[in-house]
This record gives C-alpha cells, structure tokens and sequence, in this order.
C-alpha cells in the first residue's frame, strides 16, 4: 500500500551486497539505484542502500519480518 501511493518508478536496479543469518532468521543487504517519473518535470534520480529480516514460515517461504531503505542522496529543498 505504500508504494502504491508513488509516482511510477521507470527504473530500478538492486544489488544484494550480503545474505546471512541462522535458523528460521536471515537478513539481506543491498544497495538499489532507482529513476521515478515525475507527472511534472526531469525525472528524480535516487540510489541507497537497504536492510531486510526475513523469517521462514511453516511452508517453508521467507516472508519480510523488517524492511529498512534510506537514500544517500542529499534531501531536495
């Protein structure tokens, strides 16, 4: 629901940088790079990194537990 409330992204690119973890537990790192269509104007350009915590559920799947994302990018003013 919160994506959906964004502009389209045109682009994205994301790179898993480290997995690990024990048990029904594992985390993700990564780095992302993204391009978001404006309806107005250039397109924003944005690249950051993230952090996930996935736990394993009975069926065996790996459901997001945590999910972190922050830009490295200056905020516009």
């Amino acid at each position: 629901a919160y994506f959906a409330s964004w502009p389209t992204v045109s682009e994205f690119d994301c790179r898993i940088t480290e997995v690990n973890g024990s048990g029904d537990t594992a985390y993700i790192v990564g780095r992302y790079t993204m391009t978001i269509a404006m309806e107005e104007g250039d397109p924003v350009m944005d690249e950051g990194s993230f952090f996930e915590v996935r736990k394993k559920t009975a069926d065996g799947s790996w459901l997001f537990h945590r999910d972190m994302f922050k830009s490295d990018l200056p905020a516009a003013h």
